[in-house]
């Protein structure tokens, strides 16, 4: 693989943007799995936080980059798009992988056992606090 071939796919924002979805994808799965074969305890949250975590990699990463660009403009255009797309993906994979973790009170929904349950109006009491 030809070296400056790669350092400029890493400076193109939707493939920064790509790599960081992976990672906030794959590292809470990998928690998960962890937490599965009990070699680790995993708080509810850790999938937001690595969503968040990641969006702030993008962004730091996405910045230096933008020193380098030709076209301020039309990069940080895409760089915006960029943004976007990883939170919106990041964010809804925390989502649904909160609600493997624990119910979560942002996604009140019973995915345990295989199957979608929704909660009883009973159940919500202390989720709508």
């Amino acid at each position: 693989m030809d070296s400056s071939n790669w350092t400029e796919k890493v400076k193109h924002p939707f493939y920064q943007a790509g790599l960081c979805l992976a990672g906030a994808i794959l590292i809470p799965i990998l928690a998960k799995v962890l937490e599965i074969a009990g070699m680790a305890g995993i708080a509810e949250r850790f999938p937001w936080m690595s969503a968040a975590s990641f969006m702030l990699l993008f962004a730091i990463f996405n910045s230096i980059s933008s020193l380098t660009t030709p076209d301020m403009r039309k990069y940080w255009g895409q760089s915006i798009y960029s943004f976007m797309a990883l939170a919106a993906g990041a964010g809804l994979f925390a989502l649904l992988l909160g609600a493997f973790y624990r119910r979560s009170r942002f996604l009140p929904l019973d995915l345990r056992g295989g199957h979608l349950r929704l909660p009883d109006i009973s159940e919500l009491d202390g989720h709508l606090a």
